[in-house]
């Protein structure tokens, strides 16, 4: 008696894994445009055991501001300027702005960053672009090397 149900069982396991394998599963595919960048997930990355080479590039059409936000003073992005600092410490956060006021009824003023990293040679370049819709200020350098936008 005790043999005929092993034989069941047996039988059953195997006409199950049979059934199983016969059947295709199908996935569900998530569309690519599903992926959304935000500021709590990294632009880019840098190698953070040598120092990085940050430049800051204005392509807008006003003077800007920024400010390495350690112990450097703030310093002036003439349009169509670039400057160039080195960094030895992570993390680090570098401010810009555009210093004109701004009342509510302004469309202008936006700032949007477009980050390039040549990792060879450890560069970041941050070019500041106008943007109605974007209120982007701060670029941050983490202690892993990360690259996030605020």
């Amino acid at each position: 008696m005790l043999g005929q149900a092993w034989k069941k069982l047996l039988w059953l396991t195997i006409v199950s894994l049979c059934i199983s394998i016969a059947v295709p599963i199908f996935a569900q595919n998530s569309p690519v445009s599903a992926y959304q960048s935000n500021y709590w997930q990294p632009v880019s990355r840098v190698n953070p055991g040598g120092p990085v080479n940050v430049m800051l590039v204005n392509r807008t059409k006003s003077p800007l501001k920024y400010n390495f936000l350690d112990d450097r003073d703030e310093k002036d992005l003439p349009v169509g300027d670039s400057v160039q600092e080195k960094i030895s410490f992570l993390p680090i956060d570098v401010a810009i702005y555009d210093p004109a006021p701004q009342t509510p009824t302004s469309k202008t003023g936006g700032l949007k960053y477009k980050t390039t990293v040549d990792k060879q040679n450890n560069d970041v370049t941050v070019q500041v672009l106008s943007r109605e819709d974007s209120r982007m200020s701060v670029v941050r350098i983490a202690k892993s090397g990360s690259i996030y936008i605020f």
